[in-house]
C-alpha cells in the first residue's frame, strides 16, 4: 500500500468564546512511517467559505468533496442528505462545529475510542463500530440525526465505517471553531486491523491564521479553500463583465453617429476579448461609413474591425468571408453615377479587407485552398466572382499585412472599380 499525503489547506481560524482554539498543546503524529493510506487535513463545517469547496471527508483518496445536491434542492432530513451522500460515493465523513463539536459518519457507525494517539491503537482487534445518532440535533419530524457523535474532543480517536463498508481511525489533532484539523490513518482491505508503527510526536502551532504545508510526494503546495472561492468569485465576475463589455460594444458599433473614437474604441475591445458572438457585427461594420467619409479619415470602421476580426481568428475569417458572400448579392443602388461609383468603391475596399483577415488567420497556402473550396461550393455567379478577385488581388493585399495595426490610411482598392 502507498503512503498518501493530504496537503493541509489554508485556514482562517475561528476563535469562539473567550478566543481559545482548544488545547493549547495540540499534539499529532509523524505518520511517514505508515504503509496504509493516511492524510492530515482541516475538515471545514460545510457552512463555512472553505464548506463551499468541500466539505465530506473521503478516505480513500483522501479528498473533501463538495454536497453532491443542487443548490435548489432542499432535503428534507439529515438522513436523506447522508443517503444521497452515500449513493453518489461523494465521502465518509462530514464534520460540523455545532454541538461542540460533531463527526458525522455518512455509514451510520461511529464509535470513540477515547484519548489516545493512532499508533496505540495499532494491532488491536477493533469491534465494529454501531449505529449512532446526535443525543442533541433532531429534524422538525422528530427524528435524530444518524451517524452523528456530539462533542467530539481533540486528542481522541474515532473509528469510522466508511460508505464503501471498509474502516478509518480518525484522530482530533484540534477543533478550531469552526474548522478541525485532524489525521487519519484508512484500511482498504476491509478489515479493522491497523498497523501503525510509533512516529515522533510534534506540537501543531496554533497561533498561525495561515497553514501551508507541501506535499512530500509532489513538493507542490496546496492551494486554499478561501482562495479557491476569490478565484471562483472572480471567475464568475469577469464571465458576467465580459457579457455585458461585448453587448454593450456591440450596441456602440453599430449605432448610427458620427462618434468615431467610441466606435472604434468597441471595435478594438471585442478582438482583444477574442468575442466570437461579435464577429458577424465587425464583418457587417468593415469599412462602414465611406459612402459619406473620405477612404482616408474612415480608419476607425476599416482597419479597427478587421484587425479585430484577425484577433478572433477561425470564426472572425469565417464571419468575414459570409459578409464577403453577401456583398457579392447584394442589389446595385439606384440613383446617381457619383453614388454607384461610391458604392463600388465601397464593396471593393471590403472584400479586400476581408481577404486580409483570411490571409492573416490561414496564412496564404491554406488561405488559397479556403476560398477555391468556398468558390467551388457557390452556385451563385457574383461568390464565385468575389472569392476569385479576392484570390487575385493576393499580392498587393499582402503587403498589407506586416503593419495593419499601424496603418493610418485605408488601403487602395485593388483593380479596376468603374
Amino acid at each position: 500500500m502507498r503512503t498518501r499525503s493530504v496537503a493541509i489547506c489554508v485556514c482562517v481560524l475561528a476563535c469562539v468564546g473567550s478566543g481559545a482554539l482548544g488545547n493549547p498543546e495540540a499534539r499529532k503524529e509523524d505518520l511517514s512511517g505508515c504503509k496504509l493510506p493516511h492524510g492530515e487535513l482541516v475538515i471545514p463545517d460545510r457552512n463555512t467559505p472553505e464548506g463551499e469547496v468541500g466539505f465530506i471527508l473521503k478516505f480513500s483518496d483522501g479528498t473533501l468533496n463538495p454536497s453532491p445536491l443542487k443548490a435548489e434542492e432542499r432535503p428534507r432530513s439529515a438522513g436523506e442528505v447522508l443517503a444521497r451522500i452515500a449513493a453518489e460515493k461523494a465521502g465518509d465523513l462530514v464534520y460540523s462545529s455545532r454541538f461542540n463539536g460533531t463527526f458525522v459518519a455518512v455509514s451510520g457507525r461511529a464509535s470513540d475510542l477515547g484519548e489516545k494517539f493512532l499508533y496505540e491503537l495499532s494491532g488491536i482487534p477493533l469491534q465494529r463500530p454501531q449505529p449512532v445518532q446526535s443525543k442533541k440535533e433532531q429534524s422538525a419530524s422528530g427524528e435524530w440525526t444518524s451517524g452523528a457523535i456530539d462533542g467530539i474532543a481533540d486528542g481522541h480517536c474515532y473509528l469510522i465505517e466508511a460508505a464503501d463498508g471498509k474502516f478509518a481511525l480518525v484522530r482530533v489533532v484540534q477543533k478550531r471553531g469552526r474548522l478541525a484539523l485532524i489525521q487519519y490513518v484508512y484500511q482498504p482491505d476491509g478489515t479493522r486491523d491497523f498497523a501503525i508503527p510509533k512516529g515522533a510526536i510534534v506540537v501543531e502551532k496554533t497561533n498561525e491564521t495561515e497553514a501551508r504545508h507541501v506535499d512530500a510526494a509532489q513538493g507542490k503546495v496546496s492551494i486554499s479553500a478561501i482562495e479557491m472561492r476569490d478565484y471562483a468569485n472572480a471567475v464568475k465576475s469577469h464571465g458576467e463583465n465580459r457579457e455585458k463589455i461585448v453587448k454593450h460594444s456591440i450596441t456602440l458599433i453599430s449605432a448610427k453617429g458620427d462618434d468615431v473614437y467610441s466606435r472604434r474604441m468597441a471595435a478594438i475591445v471585442l478582438g482583444q476579448l477574442r468575442a466570437v458572438d461579435a464577429a458577424g457585427v465587425l464583418a457587417e461594420h468593415v469599412n462602414d461609413d465611406l459612402a459619406m467619409v473620405s477612404l482616408r479619415s474612415t480608419v476607425a470602421n476599416s482597419y479597427v474591425c478587421a484587425q479585430s476580426l484577425i484577433d478572433i481568428g477561425i470564426p472572425g475569417a469565417r464571419a468575414a468571408m459570409s459578409q464577403m458572400e453577401a456583398d457579392a448579392k447584394s442589389e446595385l443602388p439606384k440613383g446617381k453615377l457619383a453614388d454607384v461609383l461610391v458604392w463600388k468603391d465601397r464593396l471593393e475596399n471590403r472584400r479586400n479587407l476581408f481577404t486580409l483577415v483570411v490571409l492573416k488567420v490561414y496564412e496564404e497556402k491554406l488561405a488559397r485552398i479556403v476560398l477555391e473550396d468556398k468558390m467551388a461550393a457557390s452556385d451563385d455567379p457574383k461568390v464565385k466572382e468575389a472569392y476569385r478577385n479576392a484570390i487575385k488581388a493576393f499580392p498587393d493585399i499582402k503587403a498589407w499585412l506586416p503593419d495593419v495595426k499601424q496603418q493610418t490610411t485605408a488601403p487602395a482598392a485593388t483593380g479596376p472599380t468603374r
